[in-house]
């Protein structure tokens, strides 16, 4: 049998296995979600090849076949896009329990990494990069039949904006989570491109990310490691599916207890080291999930 009691204004359960109160507490860490772009058509891209043009690759839309909105313009041969804002893009469904998926998904971000309160102007795109310029203009009919509701949360007052950005999208060390059917997470890695470039991977809708303490200060390697490994662990995977339904887990009102890392700390440490293990060694997974239990389990009851 399972018993809801309410604990901390949110449902928290005892099970037959497990005392969840145990991981009960406040977190040292910023839950934000993931890019959000109306319509997605119209920003994600997937990787058609070498482009002639230097600085430049070839991409084109990806499109479902149950899209409100399409992009009918796509040349045959793909667009030529400078690369500056284009992104890997990691989705919700790409994230496994210490891994993700890398496949051949890109997104548009026209935003400033250091500067992420507005977008790109568009005069500055047509000096800099011309062509995503072009294709901005091209999609404005498109861009222009989102809903109120959608650009009132805008980041920016150009209409190719998008919803849900900032320093924390490009941080150098993230976590990502899943948001439904499956809660896992995963450490998000910079990505090299097959242009030849090292960048960011922009998670984006039905993703939970985590690149901030509850400070402002960006997470280390170390520190995403550890947050990670806790996530992963088999008490918190069990919680998450047996507080929420599956078509919405939310970190923020599960309040579990995630401590600030302390590398001096050897259980946090372990912890990391745990989470390291896991993403290098998959035939292990399940193993040290339930390892990394016991050890945040200790962690939970010092404090």
């Amino acid at each position: 049998a399972v018993v809801a009691i309410i604990l901390c204004t949110a449902f928290t359960y005892v099970s037959g296995h497990w005392d969840y109160k145990a991981i009960i507490g406040d977190t040292a860490y910023l839950y934000r979600t993931g890019v959000e772009s109306t319509p997605f058509e119209v920003f994600k891209m997937i990787g058609v090849g070498e482009s002639s043009i230097e600085g430049h690759y070839r991409f084109r839309n990806f499109s479902l076949k149950t899209a409100k909105y399409k992009v009918d313009d796509i040349p045959a041969e793909g667009w030529d896009f400078p690369t500056r804002y284009i992104y890997p893009m990691v989705e919700g469904p790409d994230i496994k329990p210490f891994t993700y998926e890398k496949a051949n998904h890109y997104h548009i971000v026209p935003y400033d990494e250091h500067n992420t309160s507005k977008p790109v102007p568009l005069e500055t795109l047509a000096a800099t990069d011309y062509k995503l310029a072009i294709y901005f203009a091209q999609q404005k009919r498109i861009l222009d039949l989102q809903s109120d509701k959608s650009k009132t949360m805008h980041q920016g007052d150009e209409f190719y904006a998008l919803s849900k950005i900032g320093s924390y999208t490009f941080a150098p060390h993230i976590v990502a989570a899943r948001d439904n059917t499956y809660f896992c997470a995963s450490v998000i890695d910079r990505t090299l491109t097959p242009w030849g470039e090292w960048k960011t991977s922009v998670c984006v809708k039905h993703t939970i990310i985590i690149s901030q303490d509850i400070n402002g200060n960006f997470i280390s390697a170390d520190e995403s490691h550890f947050i990670n490994g806790i996530l992963n662990s088999t008490i918190v995977h069990s919680y998450i599916h047996d507080t929420f339904k599956t078509n919405g887990f939310s970190l923020k009102k599960s309040h579990l207890f995630i401590p600030k890392y302390d590398p001096a700390n050897a259980l946090h440490r372990r912890i990391a080291d745990l989470s390291k293990m896991a993403t290098q060694n998959a035939a292990r997974r399940k193993a040290i999930m339930e390892e990394l239990t016991a050890v945040y389990l200790e962690v939970c009851a010092a404090g």
